[in-house]
């Protein structure tokens, strides 16, 4: 499942970067408004895709590893209590 989204997500950067290029060389009136549009998604997507999986690893907790946390520090807060 993350191979298939990371190559989407490198299919659409390279969309914008082919688009960010025809906008410039295209002979439209609006071309500048569009490549400008074009280049600033190609920099704020990856940056919120970024945020996002950055949220997304701080919720999502794996089982295993808050294990592996309650063992390492269970044994210790048990003497700290007991002194």
């Amino acid at each position: 499942m993350k191979r298939i989204l990371a190559l989407a997500g490198v299919a659409v950067l390279v969309l914008m970067y082919v688009l960010t290029l025809i906008f410039a060389l295209s002979g439209s009136e609006n071309y500048f408004g569009m490549m400008m549009g074009s280049i600033a998604a190609t920099i704020i997507i990856p940056i919120f895709l970024y945020a996002f999986l950055l949220v997304y690893k701080a919720v999502k907790r794996d089982p295993d590893e808050e294990e592996i946390l309650t063992d390492q520090n269970g044994p210790e807060s048990d003497n700290n209590e007991k002194l």
